[in-house]
C-alpha cells in the first residue's frame, strides 16, 4: 500500500501509513523501497520518506540513465524519459520495460517505436482512399466536451473523405478566419476497430504489449493544426503517432485534473501557471507511454496528424510484479478492522445503527459463489456522516437510498428501464456490446441484444452460428454505456430519467460531473478482476455478485483473457480461506460503493440485469474520479 500511495503522490496517505508503522524500505518485486516510486518533482514526499529511513541506498532510488538497458535519446523538447527504440534490434523486453518504467509509474517517449507497428505509412490522404464513405468516424469538438448533445447543427461523425476536405479547408484559411474559429474539430473514435477491422491490417502490435489482459479500447484519432485534447486523465495507455506532431503537457497523478477547455486554450491561457507540469514533443513514429492516472493535455501541430491509442481499463500495467505466491492473509485485515485498523483493511465488523450483521466469513470454496453469503458491510440506512467516517476511501459498503424523493426517483427509473419498457420505447436504439475478458465488441440494436443475448430463451438465438464460427461465446456480451456516435438521442432521454442517489450528489458538492452509465447484461456475465477510481454501482434489476480485494493485494491467478467464471471455477477453490476476497450479492435497490483502487470482479445472477454506474469527482475521502476511463485517451 505504501508503494502505491507513494507512486500516486498521496502524501497524506503515506504520512498516515508511516505513522501506523509501515516500513518505507520494504522492497517491491524488484527490490526497491517506496522512495523509488515517488515522482521526482514531489520533493515533499521524497523528504518525508528520506526521514523515515528509506533514502540512502540504490534500492531506494530510481536507476540513473547510465544504468538503464535502454539507449536514451535526450532532447531539449521533452521533459520525460526518452528511449531510442530504433537502437533496440530485438525490440523492447516487457520485463525490463516493467522494471524501469511501468512498475515505477514513469512515463516515457519511445522514439521510433511506433514505426515497428506500421507495415505501411499512415496519412489522412491514404486513409481517405482506403476507406470509402461507408465508414463513419466520431468527431470531437474539444471546447464543447460533454455539451455536444445540447448544441444543434454540430456534426458528430464524418467520413474520412469529408474530413480530408475539412483539413484542406482549414489549411487554406486566412489568419483572420482561423482566429475566428480557433478550435478545429478532430476525429476521435473508440469503436472504429470493431467496425472496420481491415483498417488494422497494416498495423501489428509488438510482443511487449503481451500483458496479462486485453486492451479496453483501441482508439483512432486524426486532426489538423490547433486541434487537441482537453486536460484529462485515465488508465494506462500507449499513444502512437503515425503522422504530424503532438505537443503534450503532462501532470503527475497528484496534480492531474479534468478541464473542459481545449488543448489550444489551455496552452495559451494557463500553461505558464502550470509549473508542476512537464512538456514533451512527440513526432511521427514515436510511441508515448502514459501510466495510470497521469494527467495530460495536447495540441496537434502540422497540416495533419493521425495515430492510435491503446488503453487498458482492467488490471492496469502499473505495479505489475514478477510472479510470486500470495503472501498476504485476510485474517489480519479482519482483526485490524475490528479494532479500527489500517485504512485499506477489509471490514470485519458489521451492524451498527441502521445496519445488520454481515454473514460470517465464508471458508469452504463451494459456498463462496452462494449468493446468500456476505462478508461486506451492509448498511441499508447509511448516513452521510457514517459513510465519510467509516467507509470513504477505506472499504466497500452496500447501502440503499433514503427518503421519499430519493426512493421515488429510483422507482421511476426502475419502471423506465424494465425489459418490456425499453423494448417499447426504442427497439431500434443502437448500442455497442462487449465481452469483458476479451477485446470483442459488437454493434447491435437494443431489441437484438435483449432477445438474442440477454434473454436467449425468448427467441431463436440468431448469433449461434456466428458465435461458433468466431470461437467466441457472444452470450457473454454485456452493455455499459457505449452507444453509437450521433445516435444517442433515445439513450439520452432514458438517462435523463435517472437521478443519482442523494448521498452521492451531496458528496460531490451537489453536482456529479460525469454522466452515469447504464448497463444491461444476461445471466452469468460479468467483469474480471480490475480496478479504477471511486464509484457507486446501483442494481436496478436482477442481482450482481461482487468480490473485492484491497489495493495492496493483486488478485492471484489472473491470466490474460480469463473470464470471471473461469477464475471462480479454477482459482478460487484452491485459495486458502485467509486469502480469499470478501464477497456479497447486491439486489434491486442496493448501491455498492467501490473505493479508489480496490480490485473487484462481478458476476450477474439474474436473467435480466440492469444497473447504473456513477464515477464521481470525489468519494468524500479525496479519491479522484477518472482513474478508469475518461473516454479520451490521447
Amino acid at each position: 500500500a505504501l508503494h502505491v500511495a507513494a507512486a500516486r503522490g498521496m502524501n497524506e496517505v503515506v504520512e498516515a501509513l508511516l505513522a501506523a508503522g509501515a516500513d518505507s524500505t520494504t522492497p517491491d518485486g524488484y527490490g526497491r523501497g517506496a522512495l523509488a516510486h515517488v515522482d521526482e518533482l514531489n520533493s515533499e514526499l521524497r523528504t518525508m520518506l528520506e526521514k523515515a529511513g528509506g533514502a540512502t541506498d540504490a534500492t531506494d532510488t530510481i536507476p540513473p540513465a547510465s544504468s538503464s538497458p535502454f539507449p536514451s535519446a535526450p532532447s531539449s523538447d521533452c521533459q520525460i524519459a526518452r528511449v531510442d527504440a530504433r537502437a533496440l534490434e530485438g525490440g523492447i523486453d516487457m520485463q525490463l520495460f516493467d522494471q524501469h518504467f511501468a512498475s515505477l509509474r514513469k512515463p516515457v517517449l519511445l522514439v521510433g517505436e511506433f514505426e515497428r507497428w506500421l507495415k505501411e505509412p499512415w496519412s489522412i490522404d491514404r486513409l481517405a482512399e482506403k476507406h470509402t464513405n461507408e465508414t463513419s468516424f466520431g468527431l470531437v469538438y474539444p471546447h464543447l466536451y460533454g455539451q455536444l448533445d445540447t448544441v444543434s447543427g454540430m456534426a458528430q461523425e464524418t467520413t474520412m473523405a469529408d474530413f480530408r476536405q475539412y483539413v484542406f479547408e482549414r489549411v487554406m484559411m486566412s489568419e483572420e478566419e482561423r482566429a475566428a474559429d480557433p478550435d478545429p474539430a478532430y476525429i476521435f473514435d473508440r469503436e472504429v476497430y470493431p467496425r472496420e477491422p481491415s483498417m488494422w491490417n497494416d498495423m501489428a502490435m509488438p510482443d511487449f504489449l503481451g500483458v496479462p489482459q486485453m486492451p479496453a479500447q483501441i482508439q483512432f484519432s486524426a486532426g489538423t493544426n490547433g486541434s487537441g485534447a482537453h486536460p484529462h486523465y485515465h488508465e494506462t495507455a500507449f499513444n502512437g503517432l503515425a503522422s504530424g506532431t503532438k505537443h503534450w503537457r503532462l501532470f503527475a497523478p497528484r496534480d492531474a485534473f479534468f478541464g473542459r477547455m481545449s488543448g489550444r486554450q489551455f496552452e495559451e491561457e494557463f500553461a505558464e501557471e502550470a509549473s508542476n507540469g512537464r512538456t514533451c514533443v512527440q513526432r511521427a513514429g514515436d510511441l508515448l507511454y502514459l501510466p495510470n492516472g497521469w494527467g495530460h493535455a495536447l495540441l496537434n501541430e502540422g497540416p495533419e496528424t493521425a495515430g492510435i491509442a491503446v488503453q487498458y481499463d482492467h488490471m492496469a500495467l502499473d505495479f505489475s510484479m514478477p510472479p510470486s505466491e500470495p503472501d498476504w492473509d485476510m485474517v489480519p485485515y479482519l482483526q485490524a478492522m475490528a479494532t479500527g485498523g489500517a485504512a485499506d483493511a477489509v471490514p470485519a465488523e458489521a451492524g451498527g445503527e441502521g445496519g445488520h450483521e454481515a454473514a460470517p466469513w465464508v471458508g469452504p470454496a463451494d459456498r463462496d459463489a452462494d449468493s446468500s453469503t456476505c462478508s461486506i458491510d451492509v448498511r441499508p440506512e447509511l448516513s452521510l456522516g457514517e459513510f465519510q467516517q467509516r467507509f470513504a476511501g477505506k472499504r466497500p459498503v452496500i447501502f440503499r437510498r433514503r427518503g421519499p424523493n430519493d426512493e421515488g426517483a429510483a422507482a421511476a427509473f426502475a419502471s423506465a428501464s424494465e425489459r418490456a419498457a425499453l423494448l417499447r420505447a426504442g427497439p431500434d436504439m443502437l448500442l455497442i456490446a462487449r465481452i469483458a475478458n476479451q477485446y470483442v465488441s459488437k454493434e447491435m440494436s437494443l431489441s437484438d441484444f435483449i432477445t438474442a443475448v440477454v434473454d436467449p430463451g425468448a427467441a431463436e438465438n440468431s448469433l449461434e452460428n456466428a458465435t461458433m464460427a468466431a470461437g467466441v461465446d457472444e452470450r457473454q456480451l454485456y452493455f455499459l454505456g457505449d452507444v453509437i456516435h450521433g445516435k444517442a438521442q433515445k439513450w439520452n432521454a432514458l438517462m435523463n430519467k435517472y437521478t443519482p442517489p442523494e448521498m452521492v450528489v451531496r458528496l460531490n458538492g451537489g453536482q456529479v460531473r460525469r454522466r452515469p452509465s447504464f448497463g444491461i447484461a444476461g445471466n452469468a456475465t460479468g467483469a474480471p478482476w480490475h480496478k479504477h477510481g471511486p464509484g457507486f454501482a446501483e442494481v436496478v434489476h436482477g442481482e450482481k455478485r461482487w468480490w473485492f480485494l484491497p489495493p495492496s493485494v493483486t488478485p492471484p491467478g489472473v491470466v490474460r483473457g480469463q473470464a470471471v467464471g473461469e477464475w471462480l471455477a479454477e482459482v478460487l477453490p484452491e485459495l486458502p480461506q485467509g486469502q480469499r476476497p470478501i464477497a456479497c450479492t447486491a439486489g434491486p435497490g442496493d448501491i455498492v460503493y467501490v473505493p479508489d483502487g480496490w480490485y473487484h470482479a462481478t458476476l450477474n445472477l439474474g436473467r435480466y440485469n440492469a444497473y447504473v454506474s456513477t464515477f464521481t469527482g470525489d468519494d468524500g475521502h479525496g479519491g479522484s474520479f477518472g482513474k478508469s476511463a475518461s473516454g479520451v485517451s490521447e
